[in-house]
């Protein structure tokens, strides 16, 4: 009966979000410029799902809530130097940092077996499962590259990340990423 789902079942969701990011950049000459570059993210996110008594998969009726917060923020500086070495040469080298942190937190409820019906209240249920949401991780980084090219024509690149991660163990918490790439 559609009239039923839509006059008594209930499924609501709210949604907030706010994001910003600001970029710097400053040339100390003309081989030499360093851009900073700074962003977050927060996300509110809260839902409730009720399903009445004889609801099909709900017959004793449940209620469900999710309540989150997540956040995001990152920060990354890179100094670039460029400068021709001679008619056919050109450096270009870059040394950056970045960090990033992510986090997570809030609660998860599910409510079922119904005893008192039309109040849609946590305390009308006799089943009750609350979880709370917490997850957080951070990441630092550490990076660097070097470019060389002869008369636009032959490229030799290579590049160096180091990361540190707050989700491994304490004593073995960075990975090294080094390449080394030729194109023409």
């Amino acid at each position: 009966n559609p009239y039923w789902v839509i006059n008594d079942m209930k499924n609501e969701t709210k949604k907030n979000r706010l994001m910003g990011g600001i970029t710097l950049n400053y040339e100390f000459n003309k081989y030499f410029n360093l851009r900073a570059i700074g962003s977050s993210d927060q996300n509110y996110f809260k839902f409730e799902k009720y399903n009445p008594i004889s609801t099909p998969r709900a017959l004793l009726g449940s209620l469900e809530q999710l309540d989150r917060k997540t956040t995001t923020n990152q920060i990354d500086a890179m100094l670039s130097f460029e400068k021709d070495l001679s008619a056919s040469i050109k450096l270009t080298a870059r040394t950056g940092i970045n960090y990033y942190n992510y986090s997570s937190e809030g609660f998860s409820n599910i409510f079922s077996t119904m005893t008192v019906q039309e109040v849609i209240s946590p305390n009308s249920y006799t089943e009750k499962s609350i979880k709370e949401i917490y997850s957080r991780k951070d990441k630092n980084s550490a990076y660097g590259i070097l470019a060389l090219s002869y008369k636009n024509y032959l490229f030799l690149d290579a590049t160096i990340r180091r990361d540190a991660s707050s989700t491994l163990p304490k004593h073995n918490n960075t990975y090294t990423y080094p390449s080394l790439s030729g194109s023409f």
